[in-house]
């Protein structure tokens, strides 16, 4: 019986073919880089000496106006260079392109004769694809005798599903279940894009060998740098590999579950259980393409298995992300070299990286956000950025002061990309009320349509893409600003994480962003929460600001003089924001930690205020002083979120409370954030030198 149409869910899987055609690309700018440096490296290094020469000639006394001029002469030797990786990189992908058009073609042609299905099975599968909202049935064919597998393919101008002979053994539910499983692959849209997968095993070792081959040729294949190269390269294959492990599993299973909506779930659990196991061996179960009939059974059982994405994947997605951030600011500081653009080539490419691991990783996540977030979710993020730094960055870029390896970029960037994916899923997880802030809005669930996940929230995408690019952007420069500031601090002799915190919470160039940023998502998360729970937590941010307030006003201090005192403001301020960020993270998980994220800025902003007007009229500049007084708490709170958030993915979430325990909570809180800023003035002399 064909029940009524089953449209197919949006599906996270689809962007993962995003993630394919980066790895082509920095493949292939990967290849063109050192191709150059093997075809015009000589002239490279001729005309780049010869600018350093005539510059150092023209202007010897005035380093500032002889570094620009030498940027103007070396403009067009650079350009040259980044024309190479982008030729590379539109080289590789032309080719892959080229085999996904290809391959096909060549499988159908080595299967041999086919032949049309039955008219009555036919007629059947274009009942199924109007079904599942296929416009144009894909046409049905029996392959040769020796196929055991269905499958469907585009090719010679036609969608087509090819079913073994020996189909017709198995029970009309069963043969529905087939077709609605491979008629499932044509409403997702990745018939054609699925072989992208196949041309990525072809394309990536041919072109990243030809500069090998030229090497070898030219007798230049003894240096050490090739040994680089060869690793970096065996890298990207790797991770190429596991990205379409990932998206081959992960497509069966939304096949899967889109055929199980549409009435085939019985058919399909006795096709798994009747089906032949893999062979044995672990290593085997880990390389194979497909998942196993016992996974695929365990997962139309339990379809949150599909929330967010596997680990290995989840560390490809970060480590690209962060390779496109690295080598991405190098590529454009070529290509912009000698124009009034080159300044922005970090950000670019940090918004650019932020967007693609918004837009692969943040939209799996939230496509299935399930009841509770998937644990360990931000432990593959950190994992693949710091894989991606040794794979975009070259180890001579790393160095710090003095010679000396900068380590804590491995360090600080992988955790301040895992905590923004902490701050992502928080979000993720904070139960949706649907603004705008009404109580009929906040009350509407939201209405799944069938085969639609339950609890999806589509209408969620846009501004979870927005927010996820600013969260992954923002760690990218806050995690690699920290890093370079943090062997500034310990090179002067000064290693307390007091100081190290008061530098990059309270000194470094991003603190207005960060402190925009935060107010912005506190508005996403009380418009996500709507009226009948943002209320509440509001207040509560309310309350315990206030608290902190009190306390800094009635605990007499010893500090000296104004600034000190406006010191001791700012850390009152952010202990207040930072302890509801602690607090609600350790006891509450991810879903404490997306109302923490409105709470947070709220009780700092309270004591601020109460500052603010306590000394209204003897401010010289009201307006500055408001400017000062609510970006550095909130910095600071970002700072520390960042720093704590990748435990989101790793507690368990609990539902937040309500009625008296809800109020318990928030009077426990207050006086917890009390005793922190008791503790804080009391141990003022620490707080206030930043610098000892």
């Amino acid at each position: 019986m064909i029940v009524s149409e089953v449209r197919r869910s949006p599906s996270p899987t689809r962007g993962r073919y995003l993630l394919l055609i980066v790895v082509l690309l920095l493949g292939g700018a990967s290849a063109g880089v050192p191709t150059h440096h093997l075809l015009l490296g000589q002239r490279w290094k001729i005309e780049t000496q010869a600018c350093l020469a005539h510059a150092a000639a023209a202007v010897p006394h005035d380093p500032l106006l002889r570094s620009r001029l030498i940027d103007v002469c070396r403009a067009p030797i650079e350009h040259r260079l980044a024309l190479f990786a982008v030729g590379g990189a539109v080289l590789m992908l032309a080719v892959a392109l080229l085999l996904t058009w290809l391959l096909p073609h060549l499988l159908l042609r080595r299967m041999g004769e086919r032949r049309p299905a039955p008219e009555a099975l036919s007629v059947r599968a274009a009942a199924i694809a109007s079904q599942l909202a296929v416009r144009r049935a894909p046409a049905v064919e029996l392959g040769p005798w020796l196929l055991r597998q269905p499958f469907t393919v585009r090719a010679e101008g036609a969608t087509r599903i090819v079913l073994p002979p020996g189909l017709n053994r198995r029970t009309t539910d069963q043969v529905d279940a087939v077709l609605r499983h491979e008629t499932a692959h044509v409403a997702a849209g990745d018939v054609t894009l699925v072989w992208l997968t196949r041309s990525l095993f072809w394309a990536l070792p041919m072109l990243l060998a030809v500069p090998v081959a030229i090497a070898v040729t030219r007798g230049e294949i003894t240096d050490a740098f090739w040994l680089d190269y060869l690793a970096r390269a065996a890298l990207l294959w790797f991770g190429g590999y596991l990205l379409v492990r990932g998206i081959m599993r992960d497509r069966e299973h939304e096949a899967d579950t889109h055929a199980a909506a549409a009435g085939s779930a019985p058919a399909l659990e006795e096709l798994f259980t009747t089906a032949r196991p893999p062979r044995p061996g672990r290593l085997r179960g880990l390389l194979a393409m497909h998942p196993s009939p016992a996974r695929r059974l365990a997962v139309l059982h339990d379809p949150d298995r599909l929330r967010g994405m596997s680990g290995p994947t989840e560390a490809v997605a970060s480590g690209l992300a962060v390779s496109v951030w690295s080598f991405g600011t190098t590529l454009l500081g070529w290509g912009l070299l000698g124009t009034p653009f080159a300044v922005y080539a970090a950000g670019v490419a940090g918004l650019a990286a932020g967007a693609l691991l918004a837009a692969t990783w943040g939209l799996a996540l939230w496509s299935r956000p399930g009841p509770r977030p998937p644990v360990g979710a931000t432990l593959g993020l950190a994992a693949g950025a710091a894989a991606g730094l040794r794979l975009g960055m070259d180890p001579a870029a790393l160095a710090a002061n003095q010679g000396v390896g900068n380590w804590w970029l491995y360090v600080l960037l992988p955790l301040a990309v895992a905590g923004a994916g902490g701050c992502v899923l928080a979000l993720a997880a904070v139960p949706a009320g649907f603004g705008p802030l009404s109580p009929a809005s906040a009350a509407a669930p939201d209405r799944p349509s069938p085969g639609r996940a339950a609890g999806a929230d589509w209408r969620w995408w846009p501004m979870a893409w927005v927010v996820g690019t600013v969260m992954f952007a923002g760690g990218l420069w806050i995690g690699a600003g920290a890093a370079e500031l943090v062997p500034l601090r310990t090179a002067a002799g000064v290693g307390d994480p007091i100081g190290v915190f008061w530098l990059i919470g309270f000194t470094s160039g991003w603190i207005v962003p960060a402190a925009v940023a935060m107010a912005a998502l506190a508005v996403v998360v009380a418009v996500r929460l709507g009226r009948r729970r943002a209320g509440p937590v509001f207040g509560a941010g309310l309350i315990v600001g206030g608290t902190a307030f009190a306390v800094r006003w009635l605990v007499p201090t010893s500090e000296d003089g104004a600034y000190e005192s406006a010191a001791l403001d700012w850390w009152t301020a952010a202990a207040a924001g930072c302890t509801v960020v602690l607090a609600l993270l350790f006891r509450r998980g991810a879903t404490g930690l997306g109302e923490a994220m409105l709470a947070a800025p709220v009780a700092a902003l309270t004591v601020s205020a109460g500052v603010l007007l306590r000394f209204l009229g003897d401010w010289d500049d009201p307006v500055a002083a408001a400017g000062v007084y609510f970006s550095r708490p909130l910095a600071m709170i970002v700072l520390v979120t960042l720093a704590v958030a990748v435990l989101a993915g790793l507690l368990p979430a609990r539902e937040a409370p309500s009625g008296r325990r809800f109020r318990w909570s928030v009077a426990v809180l207050a006086v917890l954030t009390g005793l922190v800023v008791l503790g804080l003035l009391l141990a003022d002399g620490y707080f206030l030198v930043p610098a000892r």
